[in-house]
């Protein structure tokens, strides 16, 4: 209990103190817009060399791509820095067609940042779908003249992908810039939710988890359920599990949500388990690149009454998420039944649809 109240106190300080400096989701701007303005009043613009063929301009409430054959630009202009430690930026990105790793029609999105207004810039790299590397340089086709080196975010082909840098304070105004290529006439990097916001980023989990338990299910199997409040490259979990609380096995695998900053809840059901005997569960998150933390340990045990067995039913109460007694269904969205039954009694949480 003290692990969930202090990292959900945590959790509410880190968000009464994180400030958003800079967020678009295109849902204002025009169909077309080459410019527009954020939720925070940043302007912002894009450029596309070969105009008459491509285009990169917001299409259905999102930032398109679309055969740009050489270097498109997205840029910010100046956003106010309060920040004290690092800025977090975040973005989702999503790919129509097949794009290329290699040669003149390369495809790419590049991310920099500059804290001298433009005057330099500098670039970080995705080591899920891009390259963190320096030395990769594209060249362009006959009179598509297109040289970049990287890092990149992306480089070819890649599925929806939410990406999450950090960046070092290192001033108080900041410039961002994306830069974007695609080849052929049917591909496209979509990108949407462009958000900057102050952070801490040494500080923040990979992965800030809410709860974790493990429960009997209608005396049946395990049911498990956890919840993250923020992920950030999170491949998914391992499930793993012990009958002395020492020695874990691998059993499931439930994937991660990459990088997300709003609530999300898991599930896993174990059914391959016996009653009379102690189960412990522990959830193991790993990163993309490999990295991993565990997670506390929760256990359950069958008490061995068999509910296909069960014949006569003494009596059936209803009871609220806060104790509260019922002898009739309550009128409640979520609320626990329990019905006696002669062999025993078995509890089920209700959520009502």
């Amino acid at each position: 209990m003290k692990f969930y109240t202090l990292l959900l106190t945590t959790l509410l300080f880190s968000i009464a103190n994180s400030q958003i400096i800079f967020f678009e989701d295109f849902q204002g701007e025009a169909n077309n817009s080459t410019s527009g303005v954020d939720s925070t009043g940043v302007s912002w613009a894009t450029s596309a060399p070969f105009a008459s063929t491509g285009f990169f301009r917001v299409r259905n409430n999102k930032l398109v791509a679309k055969y740009t054959r050489g270097q498109a630009t997205f840029e910010t202009d100046t956003i106010g820095v309060p920040c004290l430690d690092d800025v977090l930026v975040t973005l989702d990105l999503r790919e129509n067609g097949q794009l290329e790793t290699s040669g003149c029609i390369a495809d790419y999105t590049k991310f920099e940042y500059s804290w001298d207004n433009g005057a330099t810039w500098d670039a970080i790299g995705d080591p899920v779908y891009g390259t963190t590397n320096n030395d990769i340089l594209t060249y362009g086709c006959a009179n598509e003249v297109d040289t970049i080196r990287g890092p990149f975010l992306t480089l070819g082909d890649f599925p929806v992908h939410q990406v999450a840098l950090c960046i070092p304070v290192n001033g108080t105004t900041l410039k961002l810039r994306l830069i974007v290529k695609t080849y052929w006439t049917d591909e496209k990097n979509i990108i949407d939710n462009f958000r900057v916001e102050c952070s801490d980023c040494d500080a923040s989990l990979p992965v800030e988890l809410l709860y974790f338990n493990a429960k009997p299910k209608n005396d049946q199997y395990a049911q498990l359920n956890w919840a993250t409040a923020t992920e950030i490259n999170n491949d998914g979990f391992e499930i793993l599990r012990s009958t002395d609380g020492v020695d874990f096995e691998f059993i499931g695998w439930v994937s991660g949500n990459g990088n997300q900053t709003s609530i999300h809840e898991y599930s896993y059901e174990d059914y391959s388990i016996e009653k009379g005997i102690t189960y412990y569960y522990q959830l193991k998150q790993i990163d993309y690149d490999g990295q991993f933390e565990f997670f506390n340990i929760e256990s359950i045990k069958l008490n061995g009454i068999n509910t296909e067995e069960y014949t006569e039913v003494l009596y059936v109460k209803y009871y609220s998420y806060l104790g509260e007694e019922f002898n009739v269904k309550p009128n409640l969205k979520d609320y626990i039944k329990c019905t006696y039954y002669v062999e025993g009694v078995v509890s089920e949480k209700i959520r009502q649809n």
